[in-house]
């Protein structure tokens, strides 16, 4: 066996046995109220805050185009794909029932 396949046999194996014991853990309890508090609650309040700062920008544009005011668009349309990033993969429980 060349050193090449001994370490993919390795880093197959490895994997395995990490999913393998992954698979046997046990879910803490209190996982789910500890993502909706920590990460999930976090990520929709900043993106409402970047969707606010979006509105204020797109008005202030409106109200006296310019550079500076299109480059404040510019940049809380960034932010504001950013903080969306963060949250639109999120795809179960109330997140996804209308």
């Amino acid at each position: 066996m060349t050193s090449m396949a001994a370490f993919r046999f390795f880093c197959v194996a490895a994997t395995l046995s990490a999913a393998a014991g992954a698979a046997q853990a046990a879910v803490p309890a209190q996982l789910g109220a500890n993502l909706a508090n920590g990460q999930i609650r976090p990520a929709f309040n900043h993106l409402a805050q970047q969707t606010i700062k979006m509105r204020g920008a797109l008005d202030s544009f409106c109200a006296t185009p310019g550079k500076a005011r299109a480059e404040q668009v510019d940049t809380s349309w960034k932010e504001l794909v950013e903080a969306w990033g963060f949250v639109e993969f999120l795809r179960f429980g109330p997140l996804v029932q209308a």
